[in-house]
């Protein structure tokens, strides 16, 4: 599912290059150039290359946005898996207890 919205990404990104391109604007490659380059180059474009672009700067915005929580939740799983690799266990008074796996 991750991999889908990182090609998503990636193709969201090549449209918006490729869109500028013929108009002559080339910005670096990489997304974070992208984003602190295009400000200036849609003061050059007509109006309705402007609303493109608008519309897949807030698709490549939301697809982000998106990817970020999966990155969360798979970080937050890791380590979970991570704790529970390492045998938890309880302590009730003296005795000890072990964590079962499953």
């Amino acid at each position: 599912m991750r991999r889908g919205f990182v090609e998503e990404r990636t193709a969201t990104i090549l449209r918006i290059r490729g869109l500028l391109g013929e108009f002559g604007i080339v910005l670096g490659q990489k997304p974070s150039r992208l984003r602190n380059e295009i400000g200036p180059a849609l003061d050059e474009l007509p109006a309705l290359a402007r609303r493109t672009i608008d519309d897949l700067r807030s698709h490549l915005s939301a697809l982000e946005a998106r990817l970020a929580d999966y990155d969360q939740e798979i970080r937050h799983l890791a380590q979970l898996e991570d704790r529970s690799r390492r045998g938890t266990h309880y302590r009730v008074g003296d005795r000890r207890f072990d964590r079962l796996r499953s």
